[in-house]
């Protein structure tokens, strides 16, 4: 297969990052090709491993894009409070506090929180209470929220929590009515916890190819070609926060550059587009030794 400039460009990045021993592969988005309809897709393997990834916090992302589907149902505000839609789950031993806390605060890591939650480190099926809200709940809040940014892959579970009660499903199943099968998604998953509800802030299994489309839809604002999966409001709303101080992090993707977008998660996996230059690039990989560095940098240096 002759890829275009840009797949080729990226390819040689990860070889010269010595990569072919942790990337699994990657996948690129451009402007469709004559006789496409959406986007023109390549990909290229470097290592054998199964047709979906685990896409670790890439999954925060995708929980975004749910919370996306309830605020143009009208169900669903970034001022909204946890109290008002989870209030039930508060119980002897939640910090009064986490009723206040908004879903804007929520999605930036600004709970106030004392610790978070890493789920691919703390096995939180061995939990002694099996509704995982009580657990997460139970951190004390210690700081004001906009003061104090605790990385946490639980406050992307109670949104989870959040969109299921709105939507009256379990999120993983709205996603997959909504934005993977109108995006032509082939075997994917989600972790759950041991009540069946999805994990939402890791543990996402797709097809690199796939988190490609998912990038996609972000440069377009929504829309799938002629369909669109979520409101232009959204995308403003989701795109067009500034961050936070640490990375430019809001609503779980960061700005890397000037219209450049990234998700990224544990082990090297990623979904970068570019919006100057109408590109998207995927990748997933499992580097345990902190060699390889993406390529997010490397789509800005190479394709502007």
């Amino acid at each position: 297969m002759e890829y275009t400039t840009f797949t080729a460009a990226m390819a040689q990045e990860v070889r010269r990052q010595a990569g072919e021993g942790f990337y699994y592969g990657i996948a690129t988005a451009e402007e469709p090709l004559a006789g496409e309809s959406v986007c023109h897709i390549e990909t290229e393997t470097f290592r054998p491993g199964n047709a979906a990834h685990d896409s670790y916090s890439v999954a925060k992302s995708v929980s975004s894009m749910a919370a996306g589907l309830m605020y143009d149902r009208g169900l669903l505000k970034m001022t909204d409070t946890i109290g008002q839609h989870l209030g039930e789950y508060f119980v002897e031993g939640t910090d009064p506090r986490w009723k206040d806390v908004t879903i804007h605060q929520l999605m930036r890591h600004r709970t106030g929180a004392a610790y978070g939650t890493d789920f691919d480190d703390t096995n939180a099926h061995l939990w002694s209470d099996p509704e995982w809200l009580h657990t997460l709940f139970a951190a004390p809040i210690i700081s004001e929220r906009e003061d104090r940014f605790v990385y946490s892959d639980g406050s992307y579970y109670i949104l989870g929590r959040i969109v299921e009660k709105l939507a009256g499903m379990d999120m993983e199943a709205l996603l997959q009515r909504e934005v993977f099968v109108p995006l032509g998604f082939h075997v994917n998953a989600w972790s759950r916890d041991v009540n069946g509800h999805t994990v939402g802030g890791t543990g996402l299994y797709i097809r690199t190819e796939d988190l490609a489309k998912i990038g996609w839809l972000w440069l377009r604002e929504g829309m799938w070609g002629e369909r669109r999966i979520y409101s232009k409001a959204w995308s403003d709303i989701f795109l067009g926060y500034e961050g936070d101080a640490v990375a430019n992090y809001g609503y779980g993707i960061s700005r890397i550059a000037d219209g450049v977008y990234m998700a990224g998660g544990a082990y090297g996996q990623g979904v970068c587009m570019d919006t100057v230059t109408k590109r998207v690039v995927a990748w997933h990989c499992y580097d345990n030794q902190g060699k390889t560095a993406g390529l997010g940098g490397a789509m800005v240096r190479f394709c502007r």
